[in-house]
């Protein structure tokens, strides 16, 4: 009964909320009611863009993100479920509650039941058919891609064909910053065929307010 009346109360909102500051955050407060309660039926797509409405009427509102990810949750997306409840955590008044429900995610990631576990599954089993002796494997670590254009400039001058049937263990202090880090696994991934990570404790002390944070 609660999806009907919510329902309706979206349908006189939304043509009168165009424009309207306060009139779009009580469209978010309705959609993201009705994601709720799609998501105590478990129906996720509903729930899941009931939420992504919530999140475009008020892209800041933590509520909001918090049901968009309690939906990816429930379609088994843990990876970017535990991202969207990150996201929410930095948002105003969403702290507390997002990093309950990131720290509840983070345990259902290792149970490789995503639909990107799935995959990762599925294509070491395709490795697992490979004849022995057909990779390399290659380890490096305190890369510090950011320090620097000769270090960016020596990653991209690995050549591109080379070691496409090899494998690259990066064993931690790729970068100080997010951006650095992304595009160094960027980097790597177009020049290996499998690329494996484990940060280290310059990749964990990921500066805040940089630029590129």
């Amino acid at each position: 009964m609660a999806i009907v009346y919510y329902t309706m109360a979206l349908a006189l909102m939304q043509p009168l909320a165009s424009g309207n500051q306060q009139l779009q955050q009580t469209l978010a407060v309705y959609s993201s009611n009705r994601s709720a309660a799609f998501a105590k039926l478990q129906h996720w797509e509903f729930a899941l863009a009931d939420g992504e409405a919530a999140k475009r009427a008020s892209p800041n509102w933590f509520k909001a993100h918090l049901r968009v990810g309690a939906a990816y949750l429930g379609r088994n997306h843990a990876e970017h479920a535990y991202k969207t409840f990150l996201f929410a955590a930095d948002l105003q008044g969403g702290y507390q509650e997002a990093m309950q429900e990131a720290a509840r995610t983070l345990w259902q990631i290792p149970q490789l039941q995503s639909p990107l576990a799935t995959k990762r599954i599925c294509r070491f089993s395709q490795d697992a058919q490979r004849p022995a002796g057909s990779a390399r494997i290659f380890a490096i670590s305190d890369v510090h891609i950011d320090h620097g254009e000769s270090v960016l400039k020596w990653a991209e001058g690995i050549s591109s064909k080379e070691f496409k049937n090899d494998i690259l263990l990066v064993a931690g202090d790729l970068g100080d910053t997010f951006n650095a880090v992304k595009r160094g696994l960027m980097l790597f991934k177009k020049k290996f065929r499998r690329v494996f990570y484990v940060p280290g404790n310059h990749d964990m002390w990921i500066r805040p307010n940089t630029t590129d944070s």
